[in-house]
């Protein structure tokens, strides 16, 4: 089997055990405050941040530090010496900062709770937008002609680990085939198991029931063109939008599948009704604006 051949052979084996499917056809939520419900509506896109600087750092660490627990307890019981070296060098790997961001937008499945509400510290300026999770609403020739895809955050260790085990097997076996050019595969099993550092968390936030909004074929719109830059708690963050990365140079864009817009339990009384007549001018006549159910105003 020639080099091209196998690699291609092996990393399409290993990414039939990633996630699947890669979406979930359901209704999906994102908590946002005034400004981002208004940034959403007036450019009819969703903004992807790089990873690196909009999420808590101990959560990509967190994906680390369990890909290098896995790998060490693999590396104690393997036989061959060669592939022992192979994933000492896979776990140093992960010990080098990513020079490539993974761009990310954070939805949940979960409208209108107590515990989301306070991560936005109970502000009378948040929101829960409710979108339409149907995929044809949101992929090629429909909403945004790109490849768009949900990731679903996995919160159960035994499951994250399983996924690290399945995704290095086929490296495994085919090994012998490629030990004595191991570099451009070890690369490729690195990048694949950081790929999935963004969807691991700690069973302590599995109410958040987070998924992630992601995009597939991020590394060849990137190679075409450069992130835009906002300023965000104070660093200067990477970011794409949904029709930034379009195949299209202009992709007519038919509205957000937007169902509902739900008012945090502490906002300003009048926040109704001034939604109401924001949505209207933005052109959307059939979305729900409703307070949230929860009673709480502390």
């Amino acid at each position: 089997m020639d080099f091209r051949t196998l690699f291609e052979k092996t990393i399409s084996e290993a990414l039939k055990l990633l996630q699947n499917p890669t979406w979930t056809a359901k209704d999906f939520c994102h908590y946002t405050s005034l400004q981002g419900l208004i940034g959403i509506l007036e450019s009819n896109e969703i903004w992807l941040s790089d990873h690196r600087f909009v999420n808590d750092k101990h959560e990509y660490e967190y994906g680390r530090a369990l890909a290098i627990s896995v790998i060490s307890e693999a590396m104690q019981t393997e036989a061959d010496d060669d592939f022992r070296k192979f994933l000492i060098e896979l776990s140093n790997s992960f010990t080098k900062t990513s020079p490539i961001g993974i761009y990310i937008a954070s939805m949940s499945f979960s409208p209108d709770k107590l515990d989301q509400w306070k991560g936005y510290g109970n502000s009378n300026e948040s929101v829960c937008i409710k979108f339409a999770g149907d995929f044809e609403l949101w992929n090629t020739g429909h909403t945004h002609p790109t490849h768009i895809r949900q990731q679903t955050i996995i919160y159960d260790e035994k499951q994250q680990i399983q996924l690290i085990k399945k995704i290095i097997q086929p490296y495994k076996e085919n090994f012998e085939a490629f030990k004595n050019f191991t570099y451009p595969f070890l690369i490729d099993l690195s990048g694949l198991i950081q790929s999935q550092f963004i969807l691991f968390k700690h069973r302590e936030y599995a109410s958040e029931n987070e998924l992630r909004i992601t995009i597939a074929n991020l590394g060849q719109i990137l190679r075409k063109k450069k992130p835009m830059h906002r300023i965000a708690k104070g660093m200067i963050v990477p970011y794409i939008t949904t029709k930034y990365i379009s195949t299209e140079a202009d992709p007519p864009l038919n509205k957000l599948p937007i169902k509902e817009i739900v008012v945090s339990p502490t906002s300003n009384p009048d926040l109704l009704e001034s939604l109401k007549v924001f949505v209207t001018n933005m052109g959307y006549t059939d979305i729900k604006v409703v307070e949230s159910a929860i009673k709480f105003r502390g």
